[in-house]
Formats: structure tokens, sequence, C-alpha cells
């Protein structure tokens, strides 16, 4: 209770689809790039010995639980969805112009640094 917005990282492409459902604004693909992605693809657990935080576990299922509240409520799931991924990808979301223009910036650098 009191969160005005929950997501959940392993559902990110939903997540976003979500906060673009209740806040508004357009999908943009800098909203789908993993900002931080680590460099460990899996984990090794046994060094736990099979210790399950508890409390962890109970918050993620509220959280999931929550956020599957709020899928519902707003129509959405992966299909539903599509529109906003689709706008994502378009050549004018932000990053694809963001992009477009650091590659125009650094063409003009380049033919500045062989004159």
């Amino acid at each position: 209770e009191g969160f005005v917005f929950v997501g959940l990282s392993d559902e990110w492409a939903l997540t976003i689809c979500l906060l673009h459902a209740v806040f508004g604004g357009n999908c943009q693909a800098g909203d789908f790039i993993n900002m931080n992605p680590g460099s460990v693809s899996s984990y090794n657990i046994s060094e736990l010995m099979g210790f399950q935080d508890v409390a962890d576990g109970a918050l993620y299922e509220e959280a999931s639980s929550l956020f599957a509240g709020e899928l519902q409520r707003y129509g959405l799931s992966y299909e539903a969805c599509q529109p906003c991924f689709q706008q994502a990808s378009a050549p004018e979301s932000a990053v694809g112009v963001a992009t477009k223009e650091l590659s125009s910036v650094a063409k003009d650098q380049a033919a500045g640094s062989r004159v």
C-alpha cells in the first residue's frame, strides 16, 4: 500500500507498457534499453546453503500481485501492449532521433579532425 506504481524488472516490457498506461506519454525505444546489464548470466546459489529470504519472497509476491492487478485494471497483456512496443521501435522514437543526432555529431567531429 502507498506505492504510486509497482513494476517488475523481470517483466520489464509489460512494466513500461503499464507505466505509460498509468501516467501517459509515448513509448520510447530508450524505455526498453537495459541500462545495467551486469556481467553474470547465472548465479551459484549453493553458497546460500538453502537459505531463503522470507521477507524478500513475501515482498516480491505482494509486488507481483499488485502488478498483476494493475495489468488487469488497465486491460494490458503482451498482446494489448503491441502498439506501445511498435511505437518504441518506430524510427522517430527518441532513441532513434538521439542516435541519428549523435551519429551526425560524430561525423562532423571526424570531418573536422581531418582538416
